[in-house]
């Protein structure tokens, strides 16, 4: 037990760090890169890259951890952030922003299912969420600080030194993670088949129709997930373009929106405990709906701070919820798998959101965004239901 609960703390104290140095780059990467000669398609198309990468490869490097331990991919997830910041800090063109937004993309398939298993893994059952809400809030602050960071430095040093600040970061959580994380020894495989057996996609598709509930709870987020990415990209701009809010109050809405989950957080987990998972997440997705809509009557500046403290304390029942669900879900001992599969329809929709919200607005008008990923989320539902009544047969 005090070897799990030393895993705990090592993952949310090594996450926290990772979150600040993800933040200082990516609050920074789309500007520096359009003051740098990169058109906002160029840009586009990079980020979708990185949602690509995200969602196909984590899978794998979710397998990948459960065959050799969570440490070293944890580890490797920060080696690839240092490199990639590193060396747009030293000299940026095309291959260096390629660069970035493919080797952030793995370092995030690193990262995200092996932390979640671990988490999973090193606490008790049956107050899982409350410990998944204790880790998304110490990322929430992590992430707060990355992007204060970001913009100081940027502001008063250079323009890139942000860049060097988050290669440093990633570093930093390196030492946390090899102190406080058991390594696993012993595999039976050498590296070669460990390493091809995790990126097997016959043996990855033999695992969903083995496990045809994870299959049908990954597709039934999937809708749900792309209305959230139609909306994200889009908050800062509705703020600035619709409310005609300067800088300083586009910064507010986006504090509010913090403020929102970090209040919900908690509460919300414990309640997961006495609910379930299961029926904490439908319920997410019902209030979800109306929440997301509210978005769109937005217009002025109080009007939106309070829409979007909303948004954020309705969309903080969604992870220690899912996270919990999909761990309960995982079979065989195959829990960063899970973890990875779950993340393919997130993946997915990063690509798409974006791209869909920014046609939505075009020819529709900004509030549409608004509707539609309401509308969608509520698609979500049905499927939602069928997994969780098949879990109480």
């Amino acid at each position: 037990m005090l070897r799990k609960s030393r895993e705990f703390k090592g993952v949310v104290t090594g996450g926290t760090i990772y979150q600040v140095a993800y933040s200082m780059q990516a609050s920074i990467a789309s500007p520096f890169l359009s003051n740098r000669g990169f058109s906002p398609s160029q840009i586009g198309l990079l980020n979708s890259l990185s949602w690509g990468i995200i969602g196909f490869a984590s899978m794998p490097c979710g397998r990948l951890s459960d065959a050799i331990g969570r440490r070293l991919p944890l580890i490797l997830s920060s080696i690839l952030g240092t490199f990639a910041c590193i060396l747009v800090y030293w000299s940026t063109n095309l291959f260096t922003a390629l660069s970035l937004y493919v080797l952030i993309g793995f370092s995030i398939a690193f990262f995200t299912p092996n932390a979640n298993a671990l988490i999973f893994e090193s606490v008790e059952y049956r107050k899982a969420p409350v410990f998944f809400a204790i880790f998304y809030l110490a990322t929430l602050v992590g992430s707060s600080v990355g992007s204060f960071l970001s913009g100081w430095l940027s502001k008063n040093i250079i323009s890139q030194f942000p860049f060097l600040a988050a290669s440093l970061s990633f570093l930093a959580s390196i030492p946390v993670y090899a102190v406080f994380i058991k390594n696993r020894t012993g595999y039976e495989n050498s590296e070669i088949r460990v390493i091809y057996s995790s990126f097997n996609i016959k043996a990855m598709v033999d695992t969903l129709r083995r496990n045809k509930r994870l299959l049908l709870y990954g597709f039934s987020l999937f809708f749900h997930e792309l209305g959230f990415f139609m909306i994200n990209p889009y908050v800062s701009l509705f703020a600035k373009e619709v409310i005609s809010l300067d800088m300083a109050g586009v910064g507010m809405v986006i504090a509010f929106w913090n403020i929102g989950s970090a209040v919900g957080f908690l509460p919300w987990a414990w309640a997961t405990t006495k609910a379930g998972s299961g029926k904490m997440l439908l319920i997410h997705l019902l209030v979800s709906s109306p929440a997301w809509a509210l978005l769109a009557f937005s217009n002025d500046f109080f009007t939106i701070l309070l829409f979007i403290f909303i948004f954020g304390l309705v969309g903080s029942m969604d992870l220690p919820a899912r996270r919990t669900l999909t761990a309960e879900l995982s079979e065989g001992g195959r829990l960063g798998e899970a973890m990875g599969f779950i993340e393919l329809g997130n993946g997915l929709s990063g690509m798409l959101g974006g791209v869909v919200g920014g046609l939505l607005w075009e020819v529709f008008g900004p509030a549409s965004i608004f509707y539609a990923a309401s509308i969608l989320t509520i698609l979500s539902t049905p499927f939602l239901f069928l997994v969780i009544s098949s879990r109480n047969r």
